[in-house]
């Protein structure tokens, strides 16, 4: 059972005097009825009808997800949390900073912008971003960016901009990327709490 249709007849349109006009020019209420349906009757009349051995066999319908893509290691054990800690997230900012920029910076010189991750798409996605910060020196950079022995495909072109300039740009659209904007004001907060700004 999904759902129920009420024949409600004319209790409700001659209570609200809902009435429509015959061809003789006559006055009758509307005869009414309605229907409902119970969205977690559908699932479990789904899973009734479609399962197997090993559990729920979803039809394409209803399904949550299409595609599951799960990041594996090397071990093929799923991909987990231990990676989040603070080192763990600075490395890998490192690890950013040098595949787009070809500076090799120190990440225990990470700056914490923020104590926490935010979600990029809150309620819609699990994903956190986490902010970080580097000074960086000429030196830092490496003249030749490669790979596996071929070119990499991202690479930037460092331009130098004070903070003030380049929240300017995001107020004007110039900047209009979100994560830029977040991290560029964090950036701020970070250094009016340390007095160098």
């Amino acid at each position: 059972e999904l759902g129920h249709t009420f024949q409600l007849g004319t209790r409700y349109s001659e209570s609200m005097k809902a009435y429509f006009q015959t061809k003789e020019g006559e006055l009758k209420p509307f005869i009414m009825g309605c229907y409902g349906i119970g969205m977690a009757r559908i699932i479990a009349a789904t899973i009734e009808q479609y399962h197997d051995d090993k559990g729920i066999v979803w039809t394409k319908e209803i399904v949550p997800y299409h595609i599951i893509i799960i990041p594996l290691k090397e071990d093929e054990k799923i991909l987990e949390n231990e990676e989040l800690n603070e080192t763990g997230i600075n490395k890998r900012a490192a690890k950013e900073v040098f595949e787009e920029t070809g500076y090799r910076v120190d990440y225990k010189s990470m700056i914490k912008l923020g104590e926490n991750g935010v979600f990029s798409t809150p309620g819609c996605s699990s994903e956190k971003v986490y902010f970080r910060g580097i000074e960086i020196e000429p030196e830092m950079k490496r003249k030749n960016i490669t790979g596996n022995g071929s070119l990499m495909e991202e690479g930037s072109t460092l331009i130098k901009i004070e903070l003030d300039t380049a929240l300017e740009m995001c107020i004007s659209g110039e900047i209009c990327d979100g994560k830029t904007e977040i991290g560029l004001n964090r950036l701020k907060n970070y250094l009016i709490l340390k007095n160098k700004y």
